[in-house]
């Protein structure tokens, strides 16, 4: 995080603040607080902000009269409404007055992921961080695979073009990696790669994320957005699963895509960018019943493709990417054990989830035996279990009531009152559970 940011936190109940300033400050920003709207106008005429949090029920005065002050003399400041009144009307007020809605109470989690969207709009986009070499550097596209090969070699050869790429796959197999390195080979590697998640916004956010708006462009549109498709001019824009896209949306993207040109909403005047379109979709075909798809903006991005395999397609690769994911973590892999007959359960399952579940696992795998190895105990049931899309025999009742057990502790955190609630059982059956199935106590 960008220690350069500064937050004001205006919010009259002490406790909430404090423990918010705490978590902000954790994630390296500078932080001040105000309990008073007026308090609050004092700072901001003090100090630089660069993000306000404001619950707008204070006791001096409307927070919303509060934005629209901000918004006339800081008009570079990001609001972030804070609220336990999570009804659909005071959200759409709170878009209305251009700000981000965050409903109480959150998780740092979310502190952090609305600051990350709020950083790459106020500073240019982040780079992901990946050499600029033709080195695979990325955990996801390292493989003995023929078909991780091939799709390598294209990505090479559509790096030398501008054309629209769209690749073709299940979801964590490494869609947003190849699209990155295509990006890294081209002639725009200097330049911004974003992402953008076309299934993470509400439909009617969607352009004026991508797109832009003007100041009026709509009631409550106090000054001028830039959209991403502006902001990434001379990079790359990745489109995480188009196919999400409102057919509307895909239709301007269409026409964006042909001409290089497009209007904020509300504006007149067409606006040129120069940027690269990387597209994903876990569709195989453009015909699908499910989904309203522009078979225009299909064909238009299917004119270069890659197919990216799943995992199930590729199991040389499982032991290769433990490795990785061992690495990443800071732990030697040939300190690392994983019992032969773990080994037989990871071949034989067909992962659902691709790298993605394979990570976690190794990640669970790490926290459940402080780093030491990957043992049957430790295997989720479902994986354990699976065979062909039948469950065992040799696996008794005791063996899933442990591995559900330790499943439960660690969402828990290892605090087993909280584990009890969990599982619907009082403390004391738990113990003896725990006792009886020799569960480590350090879960």
């Amino acid at each position: 995080m960008n220690e350069n940011i500064s937050i004001l936190i205006v919010d009259d109940q002490a406790v909430f603040s404090d423990t918010l300033k705490e978590s902000l400050s954790t994630l390296g920003y500078k932080v001040y607080q105000a309990f008073t709207g007026e308090t609050a106008l004092d700072i901001l005429h003090d100090q630089k902000m660069n993000v306000v949090f404001l619950d707008v029920f204070l006791p001096d005065i409307n927070g919303f009269d509060l934005i629209n002050k901000i918004r006339k003399e800081w008009d570079k400041c990001e609001i972030i409404i804070m609220t336990a009144y999570s009804q659909s009307d005071f959200i759409k007020r709170s878009i209305r007055h251009g700000s981000y809605f965050l409903p109480k109470p959150f998780k740092i989690e979310d502190l952090s992921n609305i600051l990350t969207k709020i950083e790459k709009s106020v500073h240019p986009v982040k780079k992901l961080n990946i050499n600029h070499g033709n080195e695979i550097n990325s955990t996801y596209l390292k493989s003995k695979s023929k078909s991780i090969s091939d799709a390598l070699k294209l990505a090479l050869k559509y790096a030398h073009s501008d054309l629209p790429v769209l690749i073709k796959g299940e979801k964590g197999t490494g869609r947003e990696k190849i699209a990155n390195y295509i990006h890294i080979l081209s002639k725009r590697k200097n330049n911004n790669f974003t992402i953008f998640n076309c299934c993470s916004l509400p439909a009617h956010l969607i352009p004026l994320h991508l797109f832009g708006y003007e100041k009026s462009a709509f009631k409550g549109a106090l000054r001028r957005k830039y959209g991403i498709i502006e902001i990434v001019d001379n990079g790359t824009l990745f489109l995480n699963d188009f196919q999400s896209l409102p057919l509307n949306i895909q239709t301007k993207l269409l026409k964006f895509i042909e001409t290089g040109s497009f209007r904020r909403l509300g504006g007149i005047d067409d606006i040129k960018s120069n940027i690269r379109i990387i597209a994903s979709t876990a569709l195989k075909e453009q015909n699908n019943e499910k989904r309203q798809l522009s078979k225009e903006l299909f064909s238009k991005l299917n004119t270069l493709n890659i197919e990216m395999p799943p995992l199930r397609k590729r199991k040389t690769d499982i032991n290769l990417l433990i490795n990785d994911f061992l690495i990443i973590n800071n732990i030697e892999p040939n300190d690392f054990e994983i019992d032969p007959s773990v080994n037989k359960i990871l071949n034989n399952y067909n992962w659902p989830g691709n790298i993605f579940e394979l990570e976690d696992l190794t990640k669970q795998a790490i926290l459940l035996t402080n780093g030491k190895g990957m043992y049957i105990e430790n295997i989720p049931i479902n994986i354990a279990t699976f065979d062909g899309g039948t469950v065992k025999k040799n696996y008794s009742l005791d063996d899933i009531d442990k591995q559900h057990i330790h499943n439960v502790l660690l969402k828990a955190k290892g605090n087993k009152a909280k584990a009890a609630r969990i599982l619907g059982v009082d403390r004391k059956t738990l113990y003896r559970k725990i006792e009886k199935l020799r569960i480590m106590e350090d879960d």
